[in-house]
């Protein structure tokens, strides 16, 4: 059996500890940085909850208006929307509001 000698290191080296220390530190700040200020600068967007731009805003009007029908006693389904395109007949198309309503109170 012979034996290996050991491995040693020249007298003064600091090694690789003190190289990876520093470099993943910059990485790590690198990273951070902009995540912190990304978390800082939008913030006010999911502060507040709000309906998206897209059609949550129409689906809420719709049944908003729906339930104004319904409280006041009138059709829910043959309302007019004058808030969207010049107001036109709404329900016409779909019921899913009227559902969505009924199902919400």
């Amino acid at each position: 059996m012979t034996s290996e000698p050991p491995t040693t290191r020249p007298v003064g080296a600091a090694g690789p500890s003190a190289n990876y220390r520093g470099s993943r530190l910059v990485i790590l700040t690198l990273v951070l940085v902009p995540c912190l200020f990304n978390a800082i600068a939008l913030f006010p967007e999911v502060q507040h909850i709000t309906p998206a731009s897209n059609d949550q805003v129409f689906h809420y009007l719709m049944i908003e208006r729906a339930d104004e029908a319904i409280s006041s006693g009138h059709n829910p389904v043959d309302h007019w929307l004058p808030e969207l395109e010049l107001g036109f007949p709404q329900f016409h198309r779909t019921g899913g509001q009227v559902v969505a309503q009924k199902t919400s109170t």
